[in-house]
């Protein structure tokens, strides 16, 4: 259901990826969810075109896009931190990766790599802005706000306790006009579950740009806690009559396994 896309960038495909995965599975393998993530409604194209297909097995392969990176080797790269294996030099390569959708999908992406202290030491650092020990990587990019979203994210759920300035963060730009910032900010919001920003994700679904009601139900999906459930289920039945409505039915189904477990 999810291919890591740029806003401008998706595309009205179903992919099955990741079907058979339980949301505990989609947060561990959080490079499904990664800012700038879209999900692609089955009822926009005919699942069966060969652009269907081909879009399916490169998702299955390496879960990358070529919107995030047209550079093999950053490709190559992130594939090593979502799977937790790179190492602190090759992250510390990424970073200096100029496309911000790419630039801001690795920082979420490091959550894999959390049990490594180089990279907690690296992730503080960027937060600080703390140029002078890594001189080499993207600053300018890396000040601007999808990767402080992004960042701030990426701490929150690493740190748990005492993280109120990162969530505080990410909230302060809950009025952003830009779509790629709305979207890092539901993503982020869905990542941290708090259902007191339910209501806030659920306006969201509800209005008219494709890329933010998207992004906006995923981060329902991915808050796993009754309320975001039900917002889902209204989402379906006010929307019936749209596109929205069955990506709300197969979001309740991967993330809550509703209808069997019911609303209430």
């Amino acid at each position: 259901m999810l291919l890591i896309v740029g806003p401008g960038n998706y595309h009205y495909k179903t992919s099955s990826v990741v079907n058979r995965l339980k949301l505990s599975d989609m947060i561990r393998f959080h490079h499904i969810v990664l800012l700038g993530s879209v999900l692609l409604l089955a009822s926009c194209s005919d699942a069966n075109s060969p652009e269907t297909k081909e879009q399916v097995q490169s998702a299955q392969q390496a879960n990358l896009s070529s919107p995030i990176n047209s550079d093999m080797r950053f490709q190559q790269l992130y594939r090593k931190v979502v799977t937790g294996e790179a190492t602190l030099a090759e992250i510390r390569e990424l970073l200096t990766d100029t496309n911000v959708a790419g630039l801001t999908n690795t920082l979420h992406g490091l959550y894999t790599m959390r049990y490594h202290r180089g990279v907690i030491h690296l992730l503080d650092s960027l937060w600080q802005q703390n140029k002078t020990l890594y001189p080499e990587l993207s600053w300018e990019l890396l000040a601007k706000t999808p990767s402080r979203i992004a960042l701030a994210s990426t701490l929150n759920r690493i740190y748990i306790g005492q993280t109120r300035e990162y969530i505080n963060f990410i909230r302060e730009h809950k009025d952003e006009e830009h779509e790629f910032h709305l979207a890092q900010v539901a993503i982020a919001l869905g990542l941290n579950g708090d259902p007191a920003d339910v209501d806030y994700l659920e306006q969201l679904a509800s209005g008219d740009n494709v890329y933010i009601v998207q992004t906006s139900m995923s981060a329902l999906a991915l808050m796993n806690n009754p309320k975001a459930r039900d917002a889902l289920i209204d989402i379906e039945k006010e929307f019936s009559d749209d596109p929205r409505s069955k990506l709300a039915t197969e979001l309740l189904w991967q993330a809550y396994r509703w209808p069997d477990q019911k609303a209430g």
